[in-house]
């Protein structure tokens, strides 16, 4: 009688649960069920266990191919994020919440009244320090400090007749350069504590601190003068640069700021 591969010799021929045979052994030919013949209703399927190496599988005990997950079956297609929400690689982007690459985010307008970029900023520093190193040293140039002011500028001095037109104010600048040099004084103009805000009309207001330095030669550092400045700045018809078209000087001490 043929050794039943799921009972060990000696024991009950009651069936128990299926082990796999001992490594190496090979169940007997022929102890397979036949193909397409129907498991034994009466027995409860076995526990499906690896065979032994070299035991072939027998197919009525090999996984159920079923228990694959099936492609049709998988997980909804609605729980799966939508494709559609990702730009694909011909999607552009939307303009309005992307940068100007011309522009550049620094130079989009600012709210009236808000500070402005950091860019802006720096821009207006660079338009005072070239306006002042036109007046300043053996190169000092009094025509083209006044061509940085618009043709209908005016220059307010607290308490004393302001200058109103370009040309005025080219001819009291080239009167203080004459007096400087012939004075033979080193003149430096100092400007700080800088804070530009855009007006509603796309101009820019300013509000600085000042001070005008004198030094003779060999002799020491004389401050001449300390004063709150407010400037209205346009841009100019190029676009290029900024123009002031007003400006207001209140010296320490005078009322008026």
């Amino acid at each position: 009688m043929p050794t039943d591969p799921f009972v060990m010799p000696g024991t009950s021929t009651t069936p128990a649960p299926r082990t796999a045979p001992p490594l190496g052994t090979a169940p007997p030919l022929g102890t397979a069920p036949p193909l397409g013949m129907a498991p034994d209703p009466g027995m409860a399927p076995a526990p499906r266990t690896a065979p032994g190496p070299g035991t072939a599988l027998d197919p009525n005990t090999a996984p159920d191919l079923g228990t694959i997950p099936d492609p049709d079956t998988g997980p909804d297609a609605g729980t799966t994020p939508d494709l559609g929400t990702t730009p694909g690689p011909g999607t552009a982007p939307d303009a309005r919440t992307t940068p100007d690459p011309v522009m550049g985010p620094e130079l989009l307008a600012s709210p009236a009244g808000a500070p402005v970029p950091a860019s802006l900023y720096a821009g207006v520093q660079q338009f005072y320090a070239r306006q002042m190193h036109l007046i300043e040293g053996a190169d000092a140039d009094p025509d083209a400090w006044a061509e940085t002011f618009t043709e209908d500028a005016v220059i307010e001095l607290a308490g004393d007749t302001p200058d109103v037109g370009r040309e005025a104010i080219r001819a009291s600048v080239a009167a203080g350069v004459a007096h400087i040099a012939a004075q033979g004084w080193d003149f430096r103009h100092w400007f700080g504590m800088l804070d530009v805000r855009p007006g509603e009309d796309g101009s820019l207001r300013t509000r600085y601190y000042a001070l005008a330095m004198a030094t003779p030669r060999g002799g020491a550092l004389d401050i001449r003068g300390s004063l709150v400045c407010h400037d209205e700045l346009v841009r100019a018809d190029e676009g290029s640069g900024w123009l002031v078209r007003h400006r207001r000087l209140v010296p320490d001490g005078r009322p008026g700021d």
